[in-house]
């Protein structure tokens, strides 16, 4: 299941035709510190936005606006702090 509704930031979802002009929500996982794990152990991936607080000292963003309150997680960081085995 994706984390985040792919549509999220093109808006896409406002432009599609619906009979019912209705479209069905997305469903999403929620971050957990285990899927953050997961996902920051593929080397490709740096950085990784997400409403969740699980550890890893995120960066959080504090300024009004849509993105008030979300976290900016360093894969590299997460990854160092990997339990090992």
């Amino acid at each position: 299941m994706p984390l985040m509704d792919e549509d999220w930031k093109l808006l896409s979802r406002n432009r599609d035709p619906h009979r019912d002009g209705r479209r069905a929500a997305p469903r999403l996982t929620p971050l957990t510190a285990k899927s953050l794990l997961g996902l920051c152990s593929d080397p490709v991936l740096d950085f990784l936005i997400a409403r969740e607080d699980v550890g890893f000292d995120p960066i959080r963003h504090r300024h009004a606006g849509p993105w008030m309150n979300w976290n900016l997680y360093d894969c590299g960081h997460v990854r160092g702090l990997r339990p090992s085995g």
